[in-house]
C-alpha cells in the first residue's frame, strides 16, 4: 500500500533557526489544530451517547401461524419459527432473473429500447406455460417488446413466459442463461438460492428467508429494478398491431399499505402465497424494512402477516 506523504516529512521541517514569525504562526497553528481535537472529542461523544436504534427483537414481532417469515432493518435479521430451511419460492425468483438480466446487459446507452422480436420459440413457451397452469400473457411471432417492457411484464405482470422471453432477449438460450444465473448467485454469496427453472414454477426452485433478504437488498440497489416494483401496473401489448392491455401488480400491498414500495409475488402449489415486501423505515428514508412471507395458506393471510410484521417492526425501532 502506498503510504501518503506527510507534511511533516518535508524536509524544510528540519530546517534550524526558523524565523520568530513564523514559530509564533506555528504555536497559533498548533492551538487551532488542538481546539479541533476538543471538537472532534465532543462530536464523538455524541454520537456515542446518541440514543441507539433499538435491537429488532424477534419475540416482539406478531409471526404468522401458518407459512414461515423473516424481517430485516438495515443490516439485522430476525427470523420467525421453521425459516431457517430453504422453501420453494414461486415467481420471486423472477428477482433473480432481472438482476441477472442487468448483469448480462446492463441499461445503458439506449439498451433498454432494444427490442425483442417473438417468434415461433416464444409462442412455444407461452404454450407450455399456459398448459402448466403459470401466468401468461399471448405473444405472436412478429411482434415485439423492449427490454424495459419484457422487465416489466416479468416484474409487474409477473408473466411466466416473458421471463423465458427474457432470459433467451439478453444471453440467446435458456439454459445458458440458468448457468449464468447460478453462477451469479454463487458470486453474490446466496447459495441457499437454488434454481431448477426461471419462473419458479418447479418446487426445486428454493431460497431461505435470509437469502431472500439479500437478494431483496440487490434489487432495492437497482434504480431500474426498484422502479419496476413499484409500479401499480403495466401495459403491454401481446400481439403486432394489438392495442396494449393494462396488467395490474401482482403485489396487492402497493398503495394499500403505507409506504410499500416492492417487491415481489410468488405462487405455486409448492411455494403457497409467498412475497417479499419491503417499505422505508420512515417516510423518505433510504433505509428500509423487508419482509419475507413464504408458504401462506392464501394471498389474504399472506398480505395480513406482512402487514402486520411491517407495522410491528416500523413501530419497534
Amino acid at each position: 500500500m502506498l503510504r501518503r506523504r506527510e507534511s511533516g516529512d518535508r524536509a524544510a521541517s528540519g530546517r534550524q533557526g526558523a524565523m520568530p514569525g513564523l514559530r509564533a504562526h506555528r504555536v497559533q497553528l498548533g492551538a487551532g489544530l488542538a481546539g479541533a481535537g476538543v471538537l472532534g472529542l465532543v462530536l464523538a461523544l455524541v454520537l456515542v451517547l446518541a440514543p441507539a436504534r433499538p435491537a429488532l427483537d424477534g419475540r416482539d414481532l406478531p409471526w404468522p401461524t401458518r407459512g414461515v417469515a423473516s424481517v430485516a432493518v438495515g443490516e439485522a435479521v430476525v427470523g420467525g419459527p421453521g425459516s431457517e430451511g430453504p422453501r420453494a419460492m414461486g415467481s420471486i425468483a423472477k428477482l433473480v432473473v432481472a438482476l441477472v438480466a442487468l448483469d448480462l446487459v446492463p441499461p445503458d446507452g439506449g439498451a433498454l429500447q432494444g427490442w425483442h422480436v417473438f417468434d415461433s420459440t416464444d409462442e412455444v413457451i407461452a404454450a407450455h406455460e399456459r398448459a402448466a397452469g403459470g401466468a401468461v400473457i399471448d405473444v405472436s411471432a412478429g411482434s415485439a417488446l423492449t427490454y424495459r417492457e419484457m422487465l416489466e411484464a416479468a416484474l409487474v405482470a409477473s408473466s411466466n413466459n416473458h421471463t423465458r422471453s427474457l432470459a433467451r432477449f439478453v444471453s440467446g438460450d435458456e439454459g445458458q442463461f440458468l448457468d449464468h444465473a447460478r453462477e451469479w448467485l454463487r458470486d453474490n454469496g446466496l447459495d441457499g438460492i437454488e434454481l431448477a427453472d426461471l419462473t419458479g414454477m418447479a418446487p426445486e426452485t428454493r431460497a431461505t428467508a435470509r437469502d431472500l433478504i439479500a437478494l431483496s437488498r440487490l434489487a432495492l440497489a437497482d434504480p431500474l429494478i426498484s422502479e419496476i416494483v413499484e409500479m401499480p401496473e403495466t401495459r403491454i401489448a401481446s400481439a403486432q398491431g394489438s392495442p396494449p392491455r393494462t396488467y395490474v401488480n401482482t403485489n396487492g400491498l402497493l398503495g394499500r399499505f403505507g409506504g410499500v414500495d416492492g417487491l415481489k409475488t410468488g405462487m405455486t402449489d409448492a411455494a403457497g402465497h409467498s412475497i417479499v415486501v419491503t417499505a422505508p423505515v420512515a417516510e423518505g428514508s433510504d433505509e428500509h424494512i423487508i419482509v419475507v412471507i413464504l408458504g401462506a395458506p392464501s394471498a389474504a393471510e399472506r398480505d395480513t402477516a406482512a402487514a402486520a410484521l411491517l407495522a410491528a417492526a416500523r413501530s419497534a425501532l
